[in-house]
């Protein structure tokens, strides 16, 4: 039983709605462009900012992005909170000055889960610092609402009974959370710091052996190849699928050097054919309804012939097709599956109805390899395995 209780119907994080309730005023320490970006996306969520702090050498009486400049020698009698306007990884002394400063209530981290990718998740730890989460829109936009929740809350009840630990179980149930009540990092109560370096290869999960044919479906820079050959003393073969041409050339290095990969420049989908691409995000991704770029797709069962020991699949949306395009293979090999489903909000229930549909006896597991919601995965491991 899940159990997920609906909290929040204003669809905002609890931190973001606290700051516009706040009394103590609020300033942001910076005046870089950094500091700029920061401005613009807290006015976009409507909380009030009193004014800019900058060190005493920096002061000026004009105003700075529209707003009154302060000198930090002013905050001595009144309690005040503050956003930092800088890169917090490089200037972690003004930081513990800031945190030491008595009149200062809390210090903000708008960008949180940006910040702890850039701090390598070594968070910084003082009751004053807290992460906010700036990307809840996203989550919004996926709308797996309580409403979506509940009108196929039998298929969210069966995936759940399909998992085979408690983790996962755990795990499933924050994701939802994170979702449904907008929770601020709702996965970091399940998450760990090894998860980032053992993404699709957990070793609670995952045993790999030294005759692995590992498809990479997405194969972005070959960050997963690059862990993928930590993981394995030997392989037979790895096949990286990858569309996007800005990349190619990073992946062709690695081929100079690996004659066991095989790399191939299409799109993984449930045929062949051209589809839509777009460039607009930092990983391409396929847009059914957008014709301005297209590429060509292909699908596993079409190109790959041999045994499969090992699917990956982060497709930015399209892996349900994906994993139609690859029935076959699926069915013949029973190979490893390390799927994402956090693209859209039915990949939680489509994707594992699938898998069960294709191998009843696989075993599922769900992780969380960030602490927000994205980098979440499906594991399916067959019998033997």
């Amino acid at each position: 039983m899940i159990d997920i209780i609906w909290e929040n119907r204003e669809r905002l994080p609890n931190d973001i709605r606290e700051l516009k309730e706040l009394r103590i005023p609020l300033f942001v320490y910076g005046n870089s462009c950094r500091a700029e970006k920061i401005i613009e996306k807290l006015r976009s969520f409507q909380i009030e900012i009193r004014g800019v702090i900058v060190s005493e050498e920096y002061y000026s009486d004009d105003n700075v992005f529209g707003l009154k400049c302060y000198s930090i020698n002013e905050f001595k009698d009144e309690k005040i909170s503050v956003f930092l306007g800088f890169n917090e990884c490089i200037h972690r002394d003004l930081i513990k000055k800031l945190a030491n400063a008595e009149y200062i209530e809390k210090i903000y981290i708008l960008e949180g889960c940006e910040a702890w990718w850039h701090n390598n998740y070594n968070f910084l730890d003082d009751d004053k610092i807290q992460y906010l989460d700036s990307y809840y829109p996203g989550v919004i936009r996926r709308k797996l609402d309580y409403n979506y929740y509940s009108s196929h809350k039998e298929l969210f009840e069966q995936t759940y009974s399909w998992l085979s630990d408690e983790k996962s179980k755990e795990t499933m149930r924050s994701y939802l959370d994170g979702h449904i009540n907008i929770s601020p990092f709702p996965l970091r109560n399940v998450w760990t710091r090894d998860a980032v370096d053992d993404q699709y290869f957990d070793k609670t999960i995952v045993n790999l052996s030294d005759h692995e044919v590992f498809l990479d479906c997405g194969a972005y820079t070959g960050d997963t190849y690059d862990s993928f050959v930590n993981h394995v003393h030997d392989y037979e073969k790895y096949y990286a699928f990858e569309p996007d041409e800005r990349l190619l050339d990073v992946l062709k290095k690695k081929l100079k050097y690996d004659k066991k990969m095989v790399l191939i420049d299409k799109a993984v989908y449930d045929c062949s054919c051209i589809v839509p691409f777009s460039i607009e995000e930092a990983c391409g991704i396929v847009k059914e309804n957008d014709k301005k770029r297209g590429v060509q797709a292909i699908s596993i069962d079409d190109v790959v012939k041999e045994d499969i020991t090992f699917i990956k699949m982060d497709l930015e949306g399209c892996e349900f097709k994906a994993l139609h395009g690859a029935e076959r293979s699926i069915k013949k090999s029973k190979p490893i599956l390390a799927i994402c489903v956090y693209h859209k909000r039915e990949d939680l229930i489509t994707i594992p109805q699938y898998i069960k549909q294709l191998n009843s006896e696989y075993r599922l597991y769900l992780r969380a390899h960030f602490p927000y919601v994205s980098e979440t995965v499906l594991y399916a491991i067959p019998q033997g395995r």
